[in-house]
């Protein structure tokens, strides 16, 4: 009997050593989970960062719906900032003081919280007679703050507006791909060109809530338009759908 004891004896010290090499194997395995994890997120992460420095930070840009659907879109309580992103490019013949300007029209939420930009100097347009345009301006064509300068259209004619800002050179290119200088203002603004053939879209960015959402919109409104989504920033991505109607 009392060697049975003894049997009990180092049993138990032989299970001690294996259970602490089991904790240590299981905080070993769990500490290299963490950062499989933690790279992970990381290359992710990058992934947003350089999409959103590439094009801006919005998920969805929708093509060709009216006015109500975009009213039905932007009252979702999943929807940060939407609004209209009009432009035009320099080919079509626009100009300021004989140098060709491309023009971005969208309001002053859309300009910083989608598309990333800022104003140097200034402010930005907040009524239709109100432009900013491209630093390089300022320079090239001797345009001052608070001057009025003349957006000459394709057919010869102008149309007058006061210069209230200029932009950071750097970072247009998200509101447009041109390589030329270019002229922001409110889509109002444009509105005032009566521009025959805009690039007319709709851009959306979700909340932090649901980044991501990849089955988002479904527009029951006919004709429904098309969409395109900004796979980079919308790389956090679960599924949901949303009828925008109802």
């Amino acid at each position: 009997m009392k060697h049975y004891l003894k049997l009990v004896l180092i049993s138990a010290k032989i299970h001690r050593k294996q259970s602490k090499m089991t904790r240590i194997c299981i905080t070993l395995a769990v500490l290299l989970v963490a950062v499989m994890f933690g790279l992970a997120d990381m290359y992710l992460q990058g992934i947003t960062q350089n999409q959103m420095e590439e094009s801006g930070n919005w998920h969805y840009e929708f093509q060709s719906i009216d006015t109500q659907t975009a009213s039905f879109i932007s009252a979702r309580p999943e929807i940060e900032v939407a609004g209209w992103h009009n432009t035009i490019s320099s080919e079509a013949g626009y100009s300021i003081k004989e140098q060709p300007i491309a023009i971005s029209a969208q309001n002053k939420s859309v300009f910083e919280n989608i598309f990333l930009n800022g104003i140097t100097e200034g402010e930005y347009p907040d009524t239709p007679n109100e432009i900013a345009i491209s630093s390089l301006l300022k320079n090239t064509a001797s345009v001052s703050l608070n001057g009025t300068v003349e957006l000459y259209k394709p057919d010869g004619s102008a149309a007058d507006y006061l210069v209230v800002g200029f932009l950071d050179d750097t970072e247009t290119s998200r509101l447009i791909s041109d390589d030329m200088s270019i002229a922001v203002m409110t889509p109002e603004g444009l509105g005032m060109l009566a521009v025959p053939n805009v690039n007319e879209s709709y851009v959306v960015q979700f909340s932090r809530l649901c980044i991501g959402t990849r089955k988002l919109l479904v527009l029951s409104r006919k004709p429904a338009g098309s969409f395109r989504d900004n796979i980079g920033v919308s790389v956090f991505a679960y599924e949901k759908t949303v009828k925008i109607n109802g």
